[in-house]
């Protein structure tokens, strides 16, 4: 629970640091749903988040292992992995198509926690400019789901992507969009999302060549 509050308030050093504990601690204890819960945490929120091969090659091999050993009815769980897995290979250069089959099974699922981390991983997964037009609707999606489903730190992040979106292709609501998404990432203190509003700030200030 520390773990998971950490990473909805975006300290993800912190948030890190405690799954891994929880992971290691419930592998001892053979706990299988902690193991795979702290695995789907360890992930964080962004693909490609541990830099250093050697802990990206741990954690990977830790979720995949809970993948395996979790039985059939941990359904969301699965689904969980499976994104998480589907988009980390596709930041490796893998196929998309298993990304938008993960995003299919967690539409299934019932569960908001899946369908909101298969949007935002689906989402990342699709970050060349080729998708641009295609991501808008995953982003909106996810606001729209995160919000019904209470999921504050979920709708952050479809308003994070969304503004993305909308610089992107050159939208001229990014700018408001942007503006919400900074005002709403600072309500909750969220680091690592007003991280991302502070890049958008840099930008446009360069833009305007300043």
């Amino acid at each position: 629970e520390w773990a998971r509050a950490a990473l909805l308030c975006g300290r993800l050093a912190e948030a890190r640091s405690r799954f891994e504990r929880a992971a290691r601690v419930a592998q001892m204890e053979g706990d299988r749903r902690v193991v795979a819960e702290a695995a789907i945490g360890l992930g964080g929120v962004w693909v490609n988040e541990h830099r250093s091969r050697v802990e990206r090659g741990w954690v990977l091999a830790l979720q995949r292992a809970a993948l395996a050993d979790l039985p059939e009815h941990e359904g969301a769980l699965r689904c969980r992995l499976r994104a998480r897995l589907a988009a980390e290979d596709a930041y490796d250069g893998a196929p998309l198509e298993p990304v938008e089959d993960a995003l299919a099974a967690a539409r299934t699922t019932g569960d908001p926690d899946a369908l909101t981390e298969a949007l935002s991983l689906c989402h990342h997964a699709m970050l060349g400019p080729e998708h641009v037009h295609h991501r808008l609707g995953l982003a909106d999606e996810l606001v729209a789901v995160a919000s019904a489903a209470g999921r504050g730190t979920a709708a952050l992040m479809g308003l994070c992507w969304r503004t993305v979106d909308l610089f992107h292709l050159g939208e001229p609501a990014a700018l408001q969009a942007h503006e919400e998404l900074r005002q709403r990432a600072d309500a909750p203190a969220c680091r690592s999302l007003l991280y991302v509003a502070e890049v958008f700030d840099v930008m446009l200030l360069i833009r305007a060549g300043r």
